[in-house]
């Protein structure tokens, strides 16, 4: 390898990091990615939490404490796929 060859190659490779570096700016002045990755950051945290609450207290501990039951009846909830189907079948 001469000593022109390497110089060449060593420049590429910086261009090369800086156009990754200017992706990743750009990526991160994206207001839509940066709150994806926010709320799935968060999403595992809060998971992993679950999880470990359970472990610690028992299967299903986290369910009992935490989380609620609806206050609306079921006249509010919404038909699933196969009941609307069956419903357009019958028709």
């Amino acid at each position: 390898m001469n000593h022109n060859t390497a110089v060449y190659e060593n420049v590429h490779q910086d261009l090369q990091k800086e156009k990754e570096k200017e992706k990743e700016k750009e990526k991160d002045k994206d207001i839509h990615d940066s709150m994806n990755t926010f709320i799935n950051s968060m999403r595992e945290i809060w998971d992993k939490y679950e999880n470990e609450y359970d472990e610690i207290n028992g299967e299903g501990s986290y369910d009992e404490k935490f989380r609620l039951d609806p206050v609306y009846g079921s006249e509010y909830d919404s038909e699933s796929d196969e009941e609307m189907l069956e419903e357009e079948l019958m028709d």
